[in-house]
């Protein structure tokens, strides 16, 4: 009963449609019942007291009441395909943001695409098949009551196979359920194998392993259509059930029934159009089984989707939140402590980098230095400790202004299936072609914007090379640059840019100092006299910063650094 109460406020922000739909749900219901009364009425006076004339208006009767029911059924489908529009595209704009707001978490992007179109799809199918299961119910308790009026002798008999019939469809309804969960995860992890394997195709013949990938691709494939049958087969057999229960209750009322007529408590007219009503019956039990195994696969997909939507955020928004100061902002960790589980990552660091200022943080692999520059978007934040920004604590400040304030570009950005354009346009959306070709001079990217067939408006997805791993870098600094950003972080961002293009992005940068606050993880260590400051940091601790050539005479671990790894990438 919880999951149907979770299906019905989904209606909530629906309240005027739902109730034109079930009026006119109502209305048609009451044409099965119509139509078996004007029945009775024949079987009852024909040939006796009715003329042709009187039997042809009975027929007219029928199918006028069936025009009628043509006419609401049509209105009530267009109400429902509406009403289940509406919510199912709410549901997935709410999953939509969720997503965008979670970040990285959870699942892969395969899930997420998943939940947004096939649980969306399966909560809407299940939203239908309510519909139709509360039309379907109306009719029973229509016929039912029309049988009762027609053979009250027999007709609590009738009433009783009622929920007999329905046993089935209730207790099926849980392995349709677990069914369908299973026939979902074999799916994901077929979907998953298959993109893999197609993404990987070239890898796949250059180590000659064909054969071996097809194998898999095949038993993943074979699973995948054993759980689809076994979904189809058990989702199937409620509906038989119910069919079989009501033939074999209407062969004992019939045989009830016939002892009635022959006792003369009962005309035979009588007993005839009561079969006629409990055999209408059959089609829409029938029809409720199968909407109710429907509405399984609805209620998991529903399960699933309301676990993301109640999943909180990792970082939560203040209850207040403070304005930043106007221009530039400088930055500031006080005695922060991360500790992921399996070890601190950073221990009680303190550090403060000035307004308007390019600081690079160097260091080898896992001293720290990529947790240190998440804490200031708050893609997370510290166990101990607080970090400023512009002098304001960053758990303070509301999400909107936080990501107005900072940028944070990684080795690894994601560049869109869309024109150049409209992806540096994304982070400045009224950027003109000017300002878009300037920026990409400033990143070393112009040259290569201009040479591509339709310049800047050129859509990337449809180039005959993917665009490469330091194009996409480069539209990721641009993108970076053109955005009102305060504090810029580009960690690893040059990894894959040459020496020559990472010192021509210094050198921009060194423009915009004043402006705008710069931490950067430099791939060249050749660039660190033209910062304004070094941080060398090791094992989750500051161990040394200052400007170049003052920690290159007073200096201990960084005079070895800066001879040992001297123009190497820093990883």
């Amino acid at each position: 009963m919880n999951e149907l109460r979770r299906y019905f406020t989904n209606f909530d922000q629906e309240t005027a449609p739902p109730v034109v739909l079930l009026l006119l749900l109502a209305g048609s219901s009451l044409v099965p019942g119509l139509t078996v009364g004007l029945v009775q009425i024949f079987i009852d006076g024909y040939p006796g007291s009715l003329n042709l004339k009187q039997v042809g208006w009975i027929a007219a009767g029928i199918a006028a009441l069936h025009m009628a029911d043509s006419v609401l059924q049509l209105a009530a489908s267009r109400k429902s395909t509406q009403l289940a529009e509406r919510v199912s595209a709410r549901v997935r704009s709410q999953l939509y943001q969720r997503y965008i707001a979670l970040g990285d978490a959870p699942g892969s992007a395969g899930e997420r695409l998943a939940n947004l179109i096939q649980d969306v799809d399966d909560l809407r199918i299940g939203l239908d098949a309510l519909v139709a299961a509360y039309r379907d119910t109306l009719i029973v308790a229509v016929l039912a009551s029309m049988s009762y009026a027609l053979a009250p002798q027999v007709a609590p008999l009738g009433v009783a196979v009622l929920p007999i019939a329905v046993i089935p469809t209730a207790w099926f309804g849980a392995r349709v359920r677990k069914r369908g969960t299973e026939a979902r995860a074999a799916r994901s992890h077929f979907s998953r194998l298959a993109q893999d394997q197609l993404a990987g195709a070239s890898t796949i013949r250059a180590l000659q392993a064909d054969s071996r990938e097809h194998a898999r691709f095949v038993v993943a494939d074979r699973r995948d259509w054993a759980a689809r049958s076994r979904l189809a087969l058990e989702g199937a057999l409620p509906a038989m059930l119910v069919r079989a229960i009501m033939t074999a209750g209407l062969g004992v009322l019939l045989w009830i029934g016939a002892d009635d007529v022959a006792q003369g408590s009962l005309t035979s007219s009588r007993l005839l159009g009561f079969l006629v009503a409990l055999t209408w019956t059959v089609r829409p039990l029938t029809g409720i089984s199968v909407a109710w195994t429907q509405m399984q696969s609805g209620m998991a997909a529903l399960e699933r989707v309301h676990a993301t939507l109640e999943t909180l955020s990792p970082v939560q928004p203040p209850a207040e939140p403070v304005a930043l100061p106007s221009g530039a902002l400088s930055v500031e960790w006080r005695r922060v402590t991360v500790d992921f589980g399996a070890g601190v990552v950073l221990h009680r660091v303190t550090l403060d980098i000035s307004a308007g200022s390019v600081v690079a943080l160097v260091g080898l692999e896992g001293s720290g230095r990529s947790t240190l520059l998440r804490l200031v978007g708050r893609q997370l934040d510290p166990d101990v400790g607080e970090v400023l920004l512009g002098g304001v604590d960053v758990r303070l400040l509301s999400v909107a202004d936080l990501r107005r304030a900072v940028v944070l570009v990684s080795g690894s950005e994601h560049v869109f299936a869309r024109t150049l354009a409209e992806n540096l346009r994304l982070s400045s959306e009224g950027a003109t072609d000017a300002e878009l070709l300037d920026v990409l001079h400033k990143v070393g990217a112009r040259q290569w914007a201009e040479q591509l067939t339709g310049g800047i408006h050129t859509p990337l997805d449809e180039l005959s090379l993917p665009v490469s791993a330091a194009r996409c870098q480069q539209i990721a600094l641009a993108r970076a640059l053109l955005s009102p950003a305060r504090v810029l972080i580009f960690d690893c961002a040059t990894c894959q840019l040459s020496a020559q293009e990472e010192h021509t992005l210094i050198e921009q940068l060194r423009l915009l100092a004043g402006e705008r606050t710069v931490l950067i993880v430099p791939r060249d260590l050749d660039i660190l006299p033209s910062v304004d400051r070094v941080v060398i940091l090791q094992g989750g601790r500051v161990i040394e910063t200052g400007r170049h050539e003052n920690l290159l005479a007073g200096g201990t671990v960084y005079p070895r650094l800066w001879r040992e790894r001297r123009g190497a990438a820093v990883e």
